[in-house]
C-alpha cells in the first residue's frame, strides 16, 4: 500500500506541515487449496428467506437480433388504446344524439327503467312487503307508459293513455288488460280488503305485459 500523506495547519509554529505514513509492503503467495468446481445454482431449490441467483443470461430486450416493432403485441398495445378511444366517442356521440332527441331517449330506456323497477319488486315479492310491492308495479307501470308515450307524468291519465296506445296499433283487449292489471294495483294499495288476488301473479302480468307491449311496438 502506497504512502498516505496528510498536510495540518500547525498554530504554534504558524505554518502548514504535512506527514506521511509508511508504505506498507504485502505479499501474496499462492495457497494449498484446489480451486472447486462452478456451482450450478439452476438446479438448486431455493428457499423463501433465500437471495436468488445472478440471472446469467441475457434478457429478451437484449439480445442483438430483437426488434420491439417487430412483435406482434408491442403493435397491439399501441393500437388498443386507439380503438378504446374510438368507441368511447362513439358511444359518448350516441347518447348526445340520444338526449337531443328527448323523447327517443325516454323511448329507449322506458324499457330498462321499468325491468329495474320490476327487480326491486321481485324483490319485496320475496320479503313479502305486500304494500312496498304494489306500489313498486304500479310505479313501474305508470313509469314506463309515461316514457314510451311520451305522455308527461304529470299528464298522463287512462283517457289520453287508452287513446295513445291505440293509435299505435295495441290490441284493445291488450289495453284492458293494462287498466285491469293497474286497478287490481291500486286496490291493494288503497283498499287492501277488497283485493284478492296473488302477488306472485300480479309480478308475471307487469312483466308479461311489458315484454308484450315492447314487442308490439318494435313491430309497429
Amino acid at each position: 500500500m502506497p504512502a498516505i500523506r496528510f498536510a495540518y495547519f500547525d498554530p504554534q509554529a504558524r505554518a502548514y506541515k504535512q506527514v506521511e505514513t509508511t508504505p506498507i509492503v504485502v505479499h501474496v503467495t499462492m495457497g494449498n487449496r484446489t480451486a472447486s468446481s462452478p456451482v450450478d445454482f439452476s438446479q438448486q431449490q431455493i428457499l423463501p428467506d433465500q437471495l436468488a441467483p445472478i440471472h446469467l443470461s441475457p434478457l429478451l430486450w437484449l439480445h442483438n437480433n430483437f426488434s420491439l416493432w417487430q412483435q406482434w403485441w408491442y403493435w397491439l398495445l399501441l393500437v388498443l388504446p386507439l380503438i378504446g378511444l374510438w368507441l368511447w366517442r362513439r358511444q359518448q356521440r350516441r347518447l348526445a344524439w340520444l338526449r337531443a332527441d328527448e323523447a327517443l331517449w325516454k323511448n329507449k330506456q322506458a324499457n330498462k327503467i321499468a325491468r329495474k323497477r320490476l327487480e326491486r319488486a321481485g324483490e319485496l315479492l320475496r320479503q313479502r312487503q305486500e304494500k312496498a310491492f304494489y306500489q313498486e308495479t304500479s310505479q313501474a307501470l305508470w313509469g314506463y307508459l309515461s316514457y314510451k308515450c311520451n305522455i308527461p307524468f304529470a299528464e298522463l291519465s287512462r283517457e289520453k293513455l287508452k287513446h295513445t296506445l291505440l293509435q299505435q296499433s295495441v290490441p284493445p283487449e291488450q289495453v284492458d288488460a293494462l287498466f285491469q292489471l293497474l286497478d287490481h294495483c291500486e286496490q291493494a294499495l288503497y283498499a287492501p280488503a277488497a283485493s284478492s288476488g296473488d302477488m306472485e301473479q300480479v309480478y308475471q302480468q307487469a312483466l308479461q305485459w311489458i315484454s308484450s307491449l315492447e314487442s308490439q311496438l318494435t313491430r309497429s
